[in-house]
């Protein structure tokens, strides 16, 4: 096999475990939250406020406790917001783990259609870094974006120069002509 598809197929396999473990975390994690939090029993809305009482420091607590457990069901309605984004964001990513190693495996099985799936990965990986790059300027960021950028030109490299049919090892041999002797 060619030694740059091995790196490559390589470099898929490494990062859809860096990806894919602690996106698989976060599903678990997430998506149970998500779960446990719509199977409790239904929030019970807050009535509008309490009738007056006439005493002037009782209305005052009353109203107090009903703003801010206003407030409260308000942020507890962002963290759900919040916590169902990242439930959505960990299969998003956990399912692109899965497509990189399997275009990985495919890569190492010189399968055509690993091929045009790491090409279309590498292509988009690049762009991206790209406008890293463009956005970011010199600095730290664009210091990553540029290392992102060679990794992915030295996949397509790689995609479109050496994925050719399979070339045994040894050198080919080469008919020698017979020599007239006199």
């Amino acid at each position: 096999m060619n030694r740059h598809l091995q790196i490559l197929s390589k470099a898929f396999f490494i990062v859809a475990a860096v990806v894919g473990i602690p996106a698989l975390a976060g599903s678990l994690f997430f998506g149970t939250t998500v779960i446990r939090g719509n199977m409790l029993a239904p929030k019970a809305h807050p009535a509008a406020l309490p009738a007056k009482t006439g005493d002037t420091a009782i209305d005052v607590v009353q109203d107090t406790a009903h703003a801010v457990g206003g407030l409260f069901d308000f942020f507890g309605g962002i963290a759900e917001a919040v916590i169902i984004g990242l439930a959505i964001a960990s299969l998003c990513f956990l399912a692109f783990s899965v497509i990189v190693f399997f275009t990985g495996r495919g890569i190492r099985a010189r399968q055509l259609w690993a091929r045009w799936v790491g090409f279309l990965l590498m292509a988009s990986t690049g762009l991206v870094s790209l406008f890293g790059i463009l956005a970011a300027g010199r600095g730290l960021f664009g210091l990553v974006a540029a290392a992102l950028l060679a990794g992915s030109g030295y996949a397509i490299w790689v995609l479109v120069k050496c994925f050719g049919p399979e070339t045994p090892n040894f050198p080919p041999q080469i008919p020698v002509a017979p020599t007239s002797a006199s």
